[in-house]
């Protein structure tokens, strides 16, 4: 999705020092700017290390200056645009992380969702339901299937990983039949900047 955004437009990626995403960018080679850390366990920990990413993402963006955010909910790019006055859009499949989504879900003005979760899981947030789109990121049919996430998780890593060719032939259909977010995200970055 970053590659086909850059074709045409200035894409700034940040992400905090995190081995996951930071591995992720490495192996698709996209450049990503490390902004800050995650704080460790203790509170005060992680509220000092979210101010200082705070900080430095603001005066990052502010010198960029994008029309438009978009994040996995991230609290810190939630505060910097609301404070730099840009629109935000973000993704989340996690209404459970109660703290971020107070802190972003009432700063944003789209919030894409996959369709197996309830939009009123998001609402009790501060979003109103007109505010959420469901976006079909998860497949359908492996979800009708096997109803606990569980089943769902060992489905799929049973399909990832078999050594039989066949099987290796059907996962990469699954996977290329699984709907693609960028044209919804599109559409949402259109309607916020008329």
């Amino acid at each position: 999705m970053i590659k086909t955004f850059k074709k045409n437009h200035n894409v700034l990626c940040t992400s905090r020092n995190y081995n996951q995403v930071t591995h992720l960018a490495k192996i698709r080679e996209q450049k990503l700017v490390i902004v800050g850390k995650h704080g460790g366990a203790k509170r005060y920990d992680k509220l000092s290390s979210s101010l200082r990413r705070s900080r430095l993402l603001s005066a990052r963006i502010r010198r960029f200056s994008p029309d438009i955010t978009v994040s996995f909910c991230s609290p810190e790019a939630a505060r910097v645009s609301y404070g730099l006055g840009i629109q935000h859009i973000c993704f989340s499949d996690s209404p459970h992380a109660t703290a971020v989504m107070r802190l972003v879900i009432p700063l944003v003005q789209k919030l894409l969702i996959p369709w197996i979760i309830p939009k009123k899981e998001f609402t009790k947030f501060g979003v109103n339901a007109k505010n959420i789109i469901e976006a079909y990121l998860v497949r359908k049919k492996l979800v009708l299937r096997k109803r606990n996430p569980k089943q769902i998780v060992v489905s799929v890593r049973n399909i990832l990983d078999s050594p039989n060719l066949e099987i290796k032939k059907r996962s990469k259909k699954m996977l290329d039949s699984m709907e693609d977010p960028f044209p919804i995200l599109v559409k949402t970055m259109k309607s916020i900047l008329k």
